[in-house]
């Protein structure tokens, strides 16, 4: 089962480091200069760590404890008490203008605010300004009041006292998010929430042509051997002539690797909520499976324990442009789905060691 707690530790290790110095694309400046944008967004980056936070407590305290055999492809979807206040603060910085390029507070219509967090599928609207509020967000209207009604508000000034340059950074993201969702949630009209905004994801300011993740930031929360495992991994596939492609699914940031001679994916790595894995889409096991003697236990788990293909006992089962893979494995006959395995985790040094092995023989 997973706990909302989960779910946030989850979102908080994947906020981003934010480095002194980045670029940031002119169209985001709004009038200001880079030192206050680059300001702007480490303050708002300790906000996105304070929503985190303050959802753990509550959890930890006998709050809110939902849980989820399943979590659904949107962590809005299943945990909305606690990805509301991300969405409320970026629907903020996607309605709020600042008046003459001051940064000491925004404006922001109220009814714009209302449809805006209603299309991000947001609801209680009051709740999670008032959430915004104990975090040190001051509000001109009354939202505490039983009268107050958002969509009935003409104007409403927002401040973060305690860093003014944050509502800069807020609104740079924001913008940057915006831009960029299309290359992240590709036929679907949804921002890219989670992905960039939720993570502070600093490379969107850039506004790239083709925006992808960084391993570096991925791996970040990894322990030290595994983060230089994905790191190194990462660079190995790179050195022996594959492309790196990036997407976010079902909650996983995936980092695909495409042999660019043999045109087929060779592996992927993959950070999610359910763990950290990576998987290899084997082209030769069913050719040569004497390097399989050699699996250690949690390796050999995952190949033996792999997605069954439906073709093994009917061909007509499946898609008909879906492959498997037939080998013997300690004397037993395995018939896999080529497509879905095989997930390997890298929890030892013996399991990191055997998948460089295994992916060595695949690009070979």
């Amino acid at each position: 089962m997973k706990t909302i707690k989960e779910a946030a530790i989850f979102i908080k290790n994947h906020i981003c480091n934010i480095p002194d110095t980045f670029e940031i694309n002119d169209s985001l400046r709004n009038g200001f200069e880079n030192t206050e944008i680059i300001d702007g967004v480490k303050e708002l980056r300790l906000i996105l760590h304070l929503i985190a936070d303050n959802v753990i407590r509550d959890a930890e305290t006998g709050g809110k404890l939902a849980t989820t055999e399943k979590p659904a492809n949107d962590f809005h979807l299943t945990f909305p008490e606690l990805t509301s206040p991300f969405f409320m603060l970026f629907c903020i910085g996607l309605c709020g203008e600042f008046p003459s390029g001051s940064s000491e507070y925004m404006t922001i219509d109220g009814a714009k605010l209302f449809d805006a967090f209603k299309k991000s599928r947001g609801k209680n609207h009051n709740q999670y300004l008032l959430f915004l509020s104990e975090l040190g967000f001051e509000f001109s209207a009354d939202i505490a009041a039983k009268t107050f009604k958002l969509n009935k508000t003409d104007a409403i000034e927002v401040r973060y006292p305690d860093s003014p340059s944050a509502l800069v950074g807020l609104k740079a993201l924001t913008e940057a998010t915006v831009q960029l969702s299309a290359q992240i949630h590709k036929a679907q009209k949804a921002y890219a929430i989670q992905p960039i905004f939720m993570r502070c994801d600093y490379h969107a300011l850039t506004l790239p042509k083709k925006f992808g993740f960084d391993i570096r930031d991925c791996a970040a929360s990894l322990s030290d051997e595994r983060r230089d495992f994905c790191i190194k991994t990462h660079d190995m596939m790179l050195e022996n002539g594959c492309k790196c492609e990036t997407a976010y699914k079902m909650n996983d940031f995936i980092f695909t690797y495409t042999s660019k001679t043999a045109k087929k994916v060779v592996a992927s790595l993959r950070f999610g909520f359910r763990g950290e894995y990576i998987k290899i889409n084997s082209k030769r096991i069913d050719e040569d499976t004497a390097f399989l003697a050699d699996a250690p236990p949690n390796i050999s788990q995952a190949i033996k324990g792999g997605y069954n293909c439906a073709k093994g006992k009917d061909p007509n089962a499946c898609n008909p442009k879906c492959e498997y893979v037939r080998f013997y494995y300690d004397s037993v006959e395995y018939t896999k789905c080529r497509h879905l395995n095989f997930n390997l985790p890298f929890d030892t040094a013996e399991d990191r060691e055997y998948v460089k092995t295994w992916l060595i023989h695949e690009l070979t």
